[in-house]
């Protein structure tokens, strides 16, 4: 193996000090648990995608077939089996400092530390190994290793981020920490080629690589844990709707409390319909005190004299989110468990306090609020579900789920005049 040679037409620039670079940005890709891939421009690879950066991955190249836009990143599904992935962009012609170089990013991401030692498609890319306590990164360019080239890592909850140079064999090395989070180790590096050229009408006389990998810690984090960090932001915007500005203010009346009633009353009944019928062998966290949710809701909204909604009083979001349920049974029932999921997280928890203001405000205490229970028993069961394919579904249930409530809770009807 040539690694003590440099390519003819290679410069090593290194970036000597952390803190210039502490605040940039690069490509990341990362194989989400949902079975997606992501790309992103990204300080590090546990950043969330900012939409004003969605530019910078819009012209991705990469044999993967990729959706638009979205949220400032890019999803591809992730092929069966796939053990590597890997995309290049061509950012276009900078200057710094009075020099005019071409920028280019080459994110790639491993499904494993094993998978991260293997060889992959670009022409710059970074390669990982695990030996005893300690990492080693190799930077290949174009089939040669390349000595001299700073090495940064991110470990998965460390805000730290070490730098180390390449060795005559193309090799830098970091401590493993004693401690690691889940997520995903990243480490990324750049490769600057003395090469003169022209790129969109502008001419440059060095092209400037950045490269990135990823690949996850290794560390199991839980369902229950990824779905609460997936939903978080979702919850606490739910907070602020306008439903609950309502009630918490004490102007919520009691035909906006049945209006808001009914419409769970009829997402939980389609939710019930699929997971109760949905093969035993499955063995879903649906049992006796997850299913007491609906007779509650039904006792409550009988006693409120507004009796059990037909689908013909569905408002026009809620008819859209039945069909989209109605549509997921084709693909099992773990999308309407995810829905399932979010409304029982909301009624066991937050839902005591909006059950105690809506007696206060309406005069009328709704045992399904102040009478459900069994959640933490049902966490643990969810923990088992270990398929990957229905752990995404789940997501994905959930994500509707809130995206419904986001945009229902916030309907007209429930802003106070």
């Amino acid at each position: 193996m040539r690694s003590f040679f440099i390519a003819p037409t290679l410069a090593i620039v290194a970036t000597l000090a952390a803190p210039r670079t502490a605040q940039a940005h690069f490509v990341w890709a990362t194989l989400q648990p949902d079975g997606q891939v992501r790309f992103a421009l990204l300080e590090n690879p546990a950043e969330a995608p900012n939409p004003q950066f969605g530019k910078y991955v819009e012209a991705l190249q990469t044999p993967l077939p990729l959706g638009a836009l979205t949220g400032g990143a890019r999803y591809a599904n992730r092929p069966a089996g796939t053990k590597r992935v890997a995309a290049q962009a061509t950012v276009g012609v900078k200057n710094r400092e009075g020099m005019d170089y071409l920028l280019l990013y080459h994110p790639s991401a491993a499904a494993s530390l094993e998978a991260a030692k293997e060889k992959g498609e670009g022409s710059v890319e970074l390669r990982a190994r695990r030996e005893g306590d300690t990492l080693i990164v190799q930077v290949w360019h174009d089939g040669w290793l390349v000595p001299g080239v700073e090495v940064t890592a991110h470990w998965p909850g460390s805000e730290l981020a070490p730098a180390a140079p390449t060795d005559l064999k193309g090799e830098a090395r970091f401590a493993w920490p004693g401690k690691l989070s889940s997520g995903f180790v990243g480490v990324r590096a750049k490769v600057t080629e003395e090469v003169a050229g022209e790129d969109e009408g502008k001419k440059f006389t060095q092209k400037h690589h950045w490269a990135t990998l990823t690949f996850p810690s290794g560390v199991q984090e839980s369902l229950t844990r990824r779905l609460s960090s997936a939903f978080r932001k979702n919850h606490e915007i739910v907070a602020g709707s306008a439903f609950n500005v309502t009630l918490f203010q004490g102007q919520l009346t009691r035909p906006q409390a049945e209006i808001h009633l009914q419409q769970r009353a009829l997402i939980h009944s389609e939710v019930h319909r699929i997971l109760n019928a949905a093969d035993p062998a499955l063995g879903l966290p649906y049992g006796a005190p997850q299913k007491a949710l609906l007779p509650l809701l039904q006792s409550d909204l009988v006693a409120m004299g507004s009796g059990w909604p037909t689908e013909a009083q569905a408002r026009p979001l809620t008819k859209a989110f039945l069909e989209e349920i109605r549509a997921s049974e084709k693909q099992g029932p773990y999308f309407a468990l995810g829905v399932f999921h979010v409304y029982y997280g909301g009624t066991t928890n937050g839902g005591r306090a909006i059950g105690q203001k809506l007696t206060q405000t309406v005069g009328f205490s709704p045992t399904y609020y102040s009478q459900s229970g069994g959640y933490l028993d049902y966490l643990r069961e969810v923990d088992k579900i270990a398929d990957p394919a229905a752990q995404a579904e789940l997501l994905h249930g959930g994500e509707a789920a809130y995206r419904y409530i986001l945009a229902s809770m916030n309907e007209k009807v429930f802003q106070h005049e």
